[in-house]
């Protein structure tokens, strides 16, 4: 049956909002996210790639790997392809790009030249369970308290802020990436999404199982 949203879902719903700066009401991922994260095991290390998806080195960009996936994820139709990140990729084509991508500075030029659409999916998926969480365990906890306290929108800003960097870049233009995915076409909602995603975006210390 149906649940009432805890304070932890609504609090993150105004986190995710304010984060991509897209109204989350209409394309609700932050309340997904949030509703999968009260029950995901702890996601795994942020390791911040120096260099970027055309091999150059300015310090505002999002890693290299990423950037790539997202730009040729946007040309293949991401925001409208049945079971996207959910469908399995190729585990022989990523193992072939992940290869590729340890030799060259050239990200971009290695994702381009997949035309399957869920094997680069399943590419950024695997490049995100090797990152540290971008939501660590105590600003997890930080997010109750905020509503808690009712907490002013210039509180949820100062909690954005304060993630860690580049964790904060990257949630902000993940969950902007996600919320242009339609959901009637894809079959991926705002809580399918959370359930995908959580795992490696939130960190928790008190995993609880699956329901």
């Amino acid at each position: 049956g149906s649940r009432s949203e805890s304070p932890r879902t609504i609090a993150i719903d105004s986190l995710a909002d304010r984060a991509s700066r897209v109204n989350a009401r209409s394309v609700p991922f932050g309340r997904g996210l949030a509703k999968a994260t009260s029950r995901t095991p702890p996601g795994a290390g942020l390791r911040e790639s120096g260099i970027t998806s055309n091999g150059s080195t300015p310090a505002a960009q999002l890693p290299a790997i990423l950037d790539a996936c997202m730009w040729r994820l946007e040309q293949l139709g991401y925001r409208d392809t049945e079971g996207i990140f959910r469908v399995s990729g190729s585990t022989a084509a990523v193992n072939t790009l992940q290869q590729q991508l340890a030799e060259t500075r050239d990200a971009k030029a290695v994702v381009g030249s997949c035309a399957e659409i869920h094997d680069v999916a399943a590419l950024m998926r695997a490049w995100l369970r090797n990152q540290e969480a971008l939501v660590p365990a105590p600003h997890v906890d930080l997010v109750a308290d905020l509503v808690a306290r009712d907490a002013e929108t210039s509180s949820l800003e100062t909690f954005i802020h304060g993630l860690p960097k580049p964790g904060q870049q990257i949630l902000r233009a993940i969950v902007r990436f996600l919320q242009k995915i339609n959901p009637q076409t894809t079959q991926m909602n705002h809580v399918n999404l959370g359930i995908v995603f959580a795992p490696t975006l939130v960190q928790r210390t008190d995993p609880i199982l699956m329901q």
